[in-house]
């Protein structure tokens, strides 16, 4: 992972042209209460989703996020975290840094729900190198069968102790990562199909 980190600081740099201002990280609990019977995912193939209208606007989505969407993706109500670029932010495990991206993050326990957007557009040349980094993490192989845009990549990814679904690629002008993450010692069947489903709501979301 830090490979790739690297190198989406290294495109980050070339993209982000805008000042971005530190406003702090906002953190609620999620509104809605655990659901009191198993939520079912859409009956609609994973195949048949289309994200060709989507373009996100690249501005704070947090709140665009329905509630039934986070207590599917995590399975019960979840405390949220919102950044927005300036902010020192952890990024993923290990890494706090300056984020130059509206995320979420909805975490349920050790489960977690975690999607981000770049604050300035990028190239379809910048996306196809980010996706290579992503496809070349050896914790990670390429699952589907959700299309993430274009180009992209769905993942599903281990290292040992967590497993996560992650689903990346440029949606418009946007690039946008999106991931579902539980403990390996927490076995969760669906979560490849329900992570991918997360991945759609946070990808709808971010439509201004």
């Amino acid at each position: 992972m830090a490979a790739a980190r690297t190198t989406r600081h290294i495109i980050v740099a070339s993209v982000v042209t805008v000042a971005v201002v530190a406003v702090g990280v906002a953190t609620s609990p999620v509104a809605s209460a655990p659901p009191e019977e198993p939520v079912t995912l859409p009956e609609v193939p994973l195949s048949q989703v289309r994200l060709d209208d989507v373009i996100p606007a690249r501005t704070p989505f947090c709140d665009n996020i329905t509630d039934e969407a986070v207590t599917t993706a995590v399975q019960g109500s979840a405390q949220e975290s919102e950044y927005v670029p300036g902010d020192r932010t952890p990024l993923e495990p290990g890494l706090t840094d300056v984020a130059h991206e509206f995320g979420c993050v909805f975490t349920r326990g050790r489960t977690v729900a975690r999607v981000w957007v770049f604050a300035s557009p990028v190239t379809r040349y910048d996306a196809a190198t980010l996706v290579r980094g992503e496809v070349g993490d050896e914790q990670c192989t390429s699952t589907g069968p959700l299309r993430y845009g274009n180009p992209y990549a769905v993942l599903s990814c281990s290292d040992g102790t967590t497993r996560t679904l992650r689903a990346v690629g440029r949606i418009g002008d946007a690039w946008v990562h999106c991931e579902l993450s539980r403990p390996v010692s927490e076995p969760d069947p669906e979560l490849l199909k329900r992570g991918q489903w997360w991945c759609v709501e946070a990808a709808y979301a971010m439509q201004g």
